[in-house]
């Protein structure tokens, strides 16, 4: 096989794990992302569960429950943000993946491309350093075909 072709199936080998690592990526962020939602519900039902019963609640009780209240859309918020974010990052990563992806299948191309014309070259000098008396495969069935 030429240098080419080596360097060829290098490259093509290098894009395909590069291309295995941003889709492992993605796979990771969309769990990321899963669990985000996950936890902004239990926030949202915790914040739920806080509703305030009118009667017995002392004025120490009410402000607790405030002040939980407060805090629980303080983190509901913030988990709104994050989970934005890794929607975006999702986006882009998903992008990245599949401009990688483009380019993994035309070096795997490229490759076969070059290795093909290797191998032709190889068969050429092949038939060219053999001696001048001896047909070659192809001149032999094209012969019978003339036939």
């Amino acid at each position: 096989m030429s240098t080419r072709a080596k360097s060829m199936q290098r490259i093509a080998r290098a894009r395909k794990i590069m291309h295995q690592i941003v889709a492992a990526r993605v796979v990771a962020s969309r769990q990321a992302l899963g669990k985000l939602n996950q936890n902004q519900s239990v926030v949202a039902e915790l914040h739920r569960s806080l509703a305030l019963s009118v009667g017995s609640r002392v004025a120490v009780d009410f402000a607790r429950t405030v002040e939980l209240a407060q805090r629980l859309d303080d983190a509901q918020a913030m988990l709104g943000d994050a989970v934005n974010d890794l929607t975006a990052t999702i986006a882009q990563q998903d992008a990245d993946r599949l401009v990688l992806r483009i380019e993994q299948e035309a070096a795997d191309r490229l490759y076969q491309r070059t290795s093909r014309d290797a191998k032709r070259a190889l068969a050429d000098r092949a038939v060219r350093q053999s001696p001048p008396h001896r047909a070659t495969q192809r001149q032999l069935w094209q012969r019978l075909g003339d036939k």
